[in-house]
């Protein structure tokens, strides 16, 4: 019958992951005796463990004595201009566990924050996701709020990180409402994007999103201004990476280390709100992990890109030995 497991729905395959997390953590069972128990290999059984972890079925959580590091905390509301900064306390904590760690910090500070008359503009990506998702799972509030796209779709390769898939999932959690922006992130034909930007239903959207009073944003970092990465490959060229100093990228725009907009085409190309109407939101949440990310962070916070962030102890400090800080 589990050899059939991939023909299974959804329901069915829950029920065996189910299973195989009770047997590993509850029943303290080895993979090998899982294996023979479901008559399968060790290999599916890990497979079906890590699944079990990503959709939730099982969490693990590693309790600190503070999950939240005050003392680096305090030093970055110093040197740079935050209202609030949350950093996760993460030593000894895997990749995964970071990120739905960070992912509840970021609900739990959105459940502070968030009022029925909210409008929360979404950007895409993993930790985006992870804050949203946490609110799924543990939010007792409802309220009637607005989950909208204020820059158009990246056409991600899995669209559940992507921001139309955010917004509904958003919006759910609080029993709101959501409004999609129904265009690509970028279009490359001047003529094409300003026709389309003119058209009721995307001007409306995107005069909609300058109301937005958040803004939940991932940042790229300087893969971004690959010409192999899947976003912005397509629209640059070697000549765009010779005359600029990128260092990532947010709110689909590409930037340099000091937070300026990069004066490239494929900036000019975005379909969505503007960055002089995205300072303007009162809360500019960036929510950050990976220390590939530091340049372009730290490009952020210069830039009063944002003014909160989220992110974990290793993050924090390679920010603070690169911005030449003392922290200890």
């Amino acid at each position: 019958m589990f050899n059939d497991y991939d023909k299974m729905n959804e329901e069915e395959k829950d029920e065996v992951l189910s299973k195989v997390a009770h047997m590993y953590y509850n029943e303290n069972k080895t993979q090998s005796e899982i294996a023979d128990y479901f008559s399968t290999t060790r290999f599916k059984v890990s497979k079906w463990i890590q699944d079990a972890r990503n959709k939730n079925i099982v969490e693990i959580t590693v309790h600190t004595s503070n999950n939240r590091n005050t003392k680096l905390e305090n030093i970055f509301k110093e040197n740079f201009a935050l209202q609030n900064v949350i950093i996760l306390n993460n030593q000894y904590i895997p990749y995964e566990d970071t990120l739905r760690q960070l992912g509840k910090l970021g609900a739990e500070y959105l459940n502070r924050i968030i009022t029925p008359d909210s409008i929360i503009g979404v950007l895409w990506g993993k930790t985006v996701y992870n804050v949203i998702n946490q609110i799924s799972a543990n939010n007792s509030q409802f309220m009637n709020i607005t989950a909208l796209q204020i820059v158009g779709s990246v056409a991600k390769d899995n669209p559940i990180l992507d921001s139309p898939e955010l917004i509904k999932n958003l919006a759910a959690a609080y029993n709101g409402k959501y409004k999609f922006l129904l265009a690509p992130l970028y279009i490359e034909n001047d003529y094409i994007r300003e026709k389309i930007i003119d058209e009721p239903v995307i001007k409306d959207a995107i005069e909609y999103g300058k109301k937005a009073n958040i803004i939940l944003t991932g940042i790229g970092g300087e893969t971004c201004t690959s010409l192999y990465s899947n976003i912005w490959g397509k629209y640059m060229d070697k000549c765009d990476l010779e005359n600029i100093n990128a260092v990532g990228s947010i709110y689909g725009r590409i930037i340099d280390k000091d937070g300026n907009v990069c004066d490239i085409d494929i900036n000019k190309k975005v379909v969505g709100i503007d960055m002089k109407s995205i300072l303007k939101v009162r809360y500019r949440i960036g929510i950050v992990v990976g220390k590939h990310k530091t340049d372009a962070t730290i490009g952020a916070l210069k830039g009063n890109l944002i003014n909160t962030l989220i992110t974990d102890t290793d993050m924090a400090i390679s920010i603070l030995k690169k911005c030449n800080i003392k922290f200890d």
